[in-house]
């Protein structure tokens, strides 16, 4: 058997000429103007996401300024409810025995539904 030397790998040379620049602009514009028109959409993208914020923390300042605000209306609902509940409670009483009260409750159909028990207690499965 005999050896063979091994061959060095050929050379390639980077002293070729370079592209002509008709060319090369050719290839070179279609990806700068799709690069330029990504950044673009992606600068519009965050701005339109910081506007949306911005917006939403208005928001969520004017609902907790809007619940405040209503605290008093919400107390005052309240407070009118209990009194036309003590109302109704004695009409229904004064029904039993006053024919007036009793004709005032038929008319309107009055009746006092007793409150459920509220969520979670009392509930049996």
């Amino acid at each position: 058997m005999s050896r063979r030397e091994i061959e060095p790998a050929p050379r390639v040379s980077t002293n070729q000429p370079p592209l002509p620049s008709g060319r090369r602009s050719a290839i070179e514009l279609p990806f700068a103007l799709l690069t330029v028109a990504i950044a673009i959409i992606f600068v519009i993208a965050t701005l339109d996401t910081w506007r949306q914020r911005s917006n939403l923390q208005k928001l969520r300042q004017q609902l907790a300024t809007a619940y405040h605000e209503r605290e008093p209306m919400r107390e005052q609902s309240k407070n009118v409810q209990q009194a036309l509940e003590k109302i109704v409670r004695d009409l229904l009483k004064l029904a039993a025995t006053d024919a007036d009260a009793q004709a005032i409750v038929t008319k309107y159909g009055i009746q006092l539904n007793e409150p459920s028990a509220p969520q979670g207690e009392g509930v049996t499965q």
